[in-house]
């Protein structure tokens, strides 16, 4: 994925895709062939000189020339719903890079406000479309634990410190706490039916030290939600 522009993209993705066509290179007598993988580029905030394809003109020693092209994905040109249809909700979060540059050009409050808004939907929109990808099967527990966790740290970054998005903030809030409270409550049970499983008496005070009270604890120490996903959601963040 590419966040804008780049002009060694063309090269970047052509030599992706001959790195991963190594590992499927097969030997004939003195003859070694690969394969070149199909591969796309995702650009998260497309600009107008965005090309809608990237190639690479390869010219050979006896002076032929090869020419290798791939698709470009402009995410933010599609709407969240053809993302779904795609299935593309794992970029979901990175959608909220649409209002970015509308957010950082307005120099007024009156037109904060006014994009506060259109924030507010866009949150609501994405949440749903989260959780629609959960209980369609196109995101397992585990996903949907990580989209939320970055929607969150990419929504503070680039929105939190505006106080006209308050109410957005709140939504964001409630979203990746109400997540976070889920993952305690499983590591508490966790923790219950290991010390049950032990024969302990002690499971129980097991169950509560590994759920709700340590993550909160994480919480209030200012240790970011990815992390507290991989100690105890499961969930593998990057």
């Amino acid at each position: 994925a590419q966040a804008d522009d780049d002009a060694d993209m063309p090269f970047r993705i052509w030599n992706y895709s001959y790195l991963k066509g190594l590992e499927t290179r097969t030997t004939k007598g003195h003859l070694t062939g690969i394969k070149l993988v199909p591969a796309i580029v995702i650009y998260l905030e497309p600009g107008p000189s965005t090309p809608d394809t990237l190639s690479v003109k390869i010219t050979g020693m006896d002076g032929t020339e090869h020419t290798f092209t791939y698709p470009a994905l402009k995410l933010l040109d599609y709407t969240v719903e053809e993302l779904e249809e795609r299935n593309l909700s794992i970029l979901l979060p990175f959608y909220l890079l649409k209002l970015r540059k509308r957010v950082q050009s307005a120099r007024t409050p009156e037109k904060r406000q006014e994009l506060a808004g259109q924030m507010k939907e866009l949150v609501e929109k994405l949440t749903g479309a989260i959780e629609r990808g959960e209980r369609n099967g196109a995101l397992d527990k585990s996903d949907t634990r990580t989209l939320i966790a970055l929607m969150g740290k990419l929504y503070d970054n680039l929105y939190k410190r505006y106080p006209e998005f308050e109410e957005a903030n709140e939504m964001v809030d409630d979203l990746v706490g109400e997540m976070l409270l889920t993952v305690a409550d499983e590591a508490e049970l966790r923790g219950k039916a290991e010390g049950l499983a032990l024969g302990k008496t002690e499971g129980i005070a097991l169950g509560e030290v590994r759920g709700i009270k340590q993550v909160l604890n994480l919480l209030k120490s200012g240790k970011p939600p990815e992390e507290i996903l991989q100690l105890y959601g499961g969930a593998a963040f990057c």
